[in-house]
């Protein structure tokens, strides 16, 4: 996409992920991919965690929150990455262990791990879907991930592309069927499950 809808996307995402005033927006922007997280807890357990070394470039990022070990924690505080502890502590897991060693934690999460050096964006997903991410698509092919469908379809600007039928079976039923949205276009991704994306060179 043209430099111009790219940053248009992730200013409006941060608008609208703005809950109150004490909400914090951290914002990861490059060429390959817009991170933007919102949080109203404290930064120093829970921000994003940023690791810049020449022989590793990172970032992982929680929606919601997750439930730790001592140990884990310690490997937190031990660590060189930049962040909240909850974030460091996730990354130095995924450097020992690989992202599969991230599919043991509980929590009610949606976890984000962008690692430069393997081109790959990680979104895991908690056991029990508490935290529900979703996925979907404009226009211009661009995907995006969110943790609130309306955030998603309004930085998709799908926000008028209503799914009759399942808003028709919310009204009968008050509930949605998986992995169906208000929208056309967004859905809800399967929870306890690994999605890798890996970027594609030019």
């Amino acid at each position: 996409r043209p430099a111009s809808e790219r940053q248009e996307s992730p200013e409006r995402a941060a608008a609208n992920m703005r809950w109150c005033p004490e909400t914090a927006i951290y914002s990861f922007v490059t060429e390959s991919y817009a991170l933007i997280i919102s949080r109203t807890d404290k930064a120093d357990l829970w921000s994003p965690a940023v690791r810049t070394g020449e022989s590793r470039k990172m970032v992982v990022a929680l929606a919601g929150r997750v439930a730790l070990e001592p140990h884990q924690w310690d490997l937190g505080k031990a660590s060189s990455s930049e962040g909240g502890l909850a974030c460091r502590a996730i990354t130095e897991m995924y450097i020992r262990g690989g992202v599969s060693s991230l599919m043991t934690l509980s929590g009610n999460f949606s976890l984000i791990v962008i690692d430069d050096a393997a081109d790959t964006c990680h979104l895991i997903t908690d056991q029990a879907g508490l935290q529900m991410a979703y996925a979907g698509q404009s226009k211009t092919d661009s995907g995006a991930l969110c943790s609130h469908p309306d955030v998603l379809a309004s930085i998709l600007n799908e926000s008028q592309a209503f799914d009759f039928e399942s808003l028709a079976e919310f009204i009968a039923s008050g509930q949605l069927s998986f992995p169906h949205t208000y929208y056309r276009g967004i859905k809800a991704l399967a929870w306890g499950t690994i999605f890798s994306f890996i970027r594609q060179r030019r």
